[in-house]
């Protein structure tokens, strides 16, 4: 309790020339190589290593703009692509706030030629929803349930740890078909331009690489909340999780 209460005295010390943000971009390595111009330039004075980033980060939002915008040519469309490729399915936007909320399936399927020649696939329904109040406070909710056939390499893992790596406990079926639900929902709110408090069901990522000695997304979501100042090169962070090991009962 001593060192919770030392956390948080030591954000209100130095939080009086800090600034931070509160708009979440759900962390995922493949899309954030595309912000690594900007993260990782010497121009520029970004804390890389804490992820998610914000991207209402004035050193990302004109480069994350341009990526959310790629492919709209600024020719009128009819409503159908404008949903499918350029807007949220559901997409309101007032002064003091926005919303927005979309489907999110996605379908594939493969073959793997060696050995037995098994099929994969992978069958996902999915949904999300989120938006801002003001400019201090955003939220997101997405929920995935999924069904998948796996290579046989990935499916003699899942069946030793009853893990889908990076998502959740699985139901198994047969011995390479599996059934899963996948849950993330984060709050983020900055009560001063210098603070910022977040709280939900999510990753965090430590480190710059595609894995973390630290901190790595390897595993499922987890309940935590966050407090993070930023004070000129210095930034301060301080979380508090909640971890489970599911191949303890206990």
């Amino acid at each position: 309790m001593k060192k919770i209460f030392t956390s948080i005295l030591l954000l209100l010390v130095i939080v009086g020339v800090a600034r931070s943000q509160s708009e979440y971009q759900p962390y995922s390595y493949q899309f954030y190589q595309k912000l690594d111009a900007d993260e990782y330039s010497t121009s520029t004075r970004e804390h890389t290593s804490i992820k998610p980033f914000f991207v209402d980060d004035s050193v990302l939002m004109p480069h994350f703009d341009s990526l959310m915008n790629y492919g709209n040519n600024g020719k009128k469309h009819s409503w159908g692509y404008q949903k499918l490729f350029n807007e949220h399915l559901i997409d309101i936007d007032s002064k003091k706030s926005t919303f927005y909320a979309d489907l999110l399936p996605n379908f594939n399927t493969g073959k793997n030629f060696s050995g037995g020649k098994e099929n994969t696939g992978l069958v996902s329904y999915g949904a999300q929803a989120g938006g801002t109040v003001g400019d201090k406070l955003y939220y997101n909710v997405s929920y995935y349930g999924n069904q998948a056939n796996f290579p046989e390499y990935i499916s003699t893992y899942i069946n030793q740890v009853g893990e889908i790596p990076g998502e959740a406990r699985a139901k198994v079926y047969g011995l390479d078909s599996y059934d899963w639900q996948y849950f993330t929902a984060v709050i983020s709110y900055t009560p001063r331009k210098f603070l910022n408090i977040s709280a939900g069901k999510d990753k965090t990522f430590i480190g710059d690489g595609y894995r973390s000695l630290l901190l790595s997304d390897y595993a499922a979501s987890y309940p935590f909340v966050k407090l993070t100042a930023t004070l000129g090169n210095v930034k301060y962070m301080v979380m508090f999780a909640h971890f489970d090991d599911s191949r303890d009962p206990d």
